[in-house]
């Protein structure tokens, strides 16, 4: 079950466990937190493993680690807005009607689909609050900073994203 679905789903039990006193809001969301931790790690690892070395990425070990472990961070970011969009929604309707919206401009300003640069002034906040950003920015420093362009002036070389 996806983790917009994880609280709607809890919510009446929640209710009535949080009304007897029987633990707090934070003790709830930090103990579904790190339940959930195994299968964070695990779904984006098994990902990692299956793709790094079908692009071609970098062979180095501290390459792939890098890698792995932005991927992680990048995981663990999302089921946190996950959770954020779930503990919003009253009902499953109500997150998958959410979750869109909320999600597809964060995906669209985060960088890489639309340069910084080439982004309206009044859309900026929305790509320093986007992990996508961050975790683009952190796998192109990771895989990209070494390497170095050489090109013939016959030949087409790209500065940037707009020649």
């Amino acid at each position: 079950m996806g983790v917009i679905f994880v609280i709607p789903a809890e919510l009446a039990v929640f209710r009535r466990e949080h009304r007897k006193r029987l633990y707090d809001t934070s003790m709830y969301y930090l103990s579904k937190t790190l339940v959930d931790i195994p299968v964070f790690i695990l779904t984006p690892s098994l990902l990692v493993f299956i793709t790094y070395f079908m692009v071609g990425f970098n062979l180095s070990v501290k390459a792939f680690i890098t890698f792995w472990f932005i991927t992680i961070l990048i995981g663990q970011s999302a089921a946190s807005y996950g959770y954020l969009i779930s503990a919003m929604s009253k009902n499953f309707a109500m997150a998958t009607a959410l979750t869109t919206p909320l999600l597809i401009p964060l995906m669209i300003f985060g960088g890489f689909m639309i340069r910084a640069l080439n982004i309206p002034v009044y859309f900026l906040p929305l790509q320093y609050i986007s992990w996508f950003k961050y975790g683009f920015e952190a796998m192109c420093f990771a895989h990209f900073d070494d390497i170095t362009l050489k090109c013939n002036k016959a030949e087409f070389c790209p500065t940037i994203g707009s020649s």
